[in-house]
């Protein structure tokens, strides 16, 4: 009998969760759309540094956590827990 092993969505907290791997995933996060057009500016915001996006196995990798750092930072936003 063969074993079928599934994968389910990563435990919260955890690294894998907060993981984006391939510039479509980015571009999800980052646009609210995969698309072909945000997918290439993913990959222009990489080259140029704009977002801390990097290479990790040679595919674009970025933080969740970081991103959102990046765009408070940017957009001057200050965590929820900095207005207390």
């Amino acid at each position: 009998m063969t074993q079928t092993f599934r994968r389910g969505a990563p435990e919260p907290g955890t690294v894998a969760a907060d993981r984006l791997t391939g510039s479509g995933e980015i571009a999800k996060f980052w646009f609210g759309r995969d698309t072909p057009e945000n997918r290439k500016k993913i990959y222009r915001a990489a080259e140029t540094k704009v977002l801390p996006i990097f290479k990790f196995g040679g595919k674009l990798t970025a933080s969740r956590r970081r991103l959102i750092e990046e765009h408070n930072s940017q957009t001057g936003v200050l965590p929820a827990d900095a207005a207390e």
